[in-house]
């Protein structure tokens, strides 16, 4: 197949029974675009109609930049049965293949990351947060996944690790690679009205289970239920 190129970006249809256009993936998109644009290599997929069967986000990122986007025609009988088919076979990366592919290129940072990540039975995505101190998920996924991540702060990482092995404890499932318990965790840490060996006390007395919560401020309601049990003061707010 012949890959050509245009700016004719109206020459193109998307399905109508395609999945919607992700704006926060466009976004993502053109920020990768502007750093290095390997559209060339990746070109969009389309039928002779200029239907699109593969590539709808490229194609709006290049559009949103004005940069030629490139493409290919596959079939001219290709219709959304093709693009279902197309993206049920197809394996996305998952990030431990952008991780081991970094550590291939030499990253260091990356190598430290996979030792983090097996000292502290943790994942990827959560070691990523604890070692990188971005706040925001979505740059925090570009980050990583275009080779920038950096280790800044391995010291606090491995403490705040240590301490998530030992609340585990009190969990019948691996709650220290939950990412809504790790944050949780850090904002009370981060409290200082909050004795953590007084803590522990308590889930030892109480033996009750640290069970699954929707979300990082449901954890710290749990746990402030717990820590004022049998409190003979006001209590220690947890949020």
């Amino acid at each position: 197949m012949e890959i050509q190129s245009t700016t004719d970006y109206d020459l193109f249809k998307i399905m109508d029974a395609n999945r919607e256009v992700s704006r926060v993936h466009v976004k993502q998109l053109v920020e990768s675009i502007t750093e290095r644009n390997l559209l060339a290599l990746n070109p969009i997929i389309c039928n002779s109609y200029f239907e699109v069967i593969d590539g709808q986000h490229r194609l709006e990122a290049a559009r949103s930049i004005g940069c030629p986007i490139y493409y290919v025609i596959a079939d001219k009988k290709a219709n959304i049965h093709d693009v279902l088919r197309l993206n049920t076979t197809s394996r996305t990366w998952r990030a431990e293949d952008y991780m081991a592919s970094y550590i291939d290129q030499g990253k260091s940072d990356y190598e430290t990351l996979e030792d983090f990540c097996k000292n502290y039975d943790q994942t990827v995505m959560v070691a990523v947060e604890l070692l990188s101190g971005v706040g925001r998920w979505t740059r925090l996924s570009y980050i990583f996944k275009n080779g920038l991540f950096k280790a800044t702060d391995l010291e606090k990482a491995e403490k705040l690790s240590e301490l998530l092995l030992k609340f585990s404890k009190f969990a019948e499932f691996k709650i220290h690679r939950d990412k809504t318990f790790v944050r949780a965790i850090q904002k009370i840490t981060a409290n200082t009205r909050i004795d953590l060996d007084n803590l522990f006390h308590k889930l030892e007395v109480i033996g009750k289970p640290i069970s699954k919560q929707k979300s990082t401020s449901d954890y710290l309601r749990w746990f402030e239920d717990v820590y004022n049990f049998k409190s003979h003061d006001e209590g220690v707010r947890f949020f």
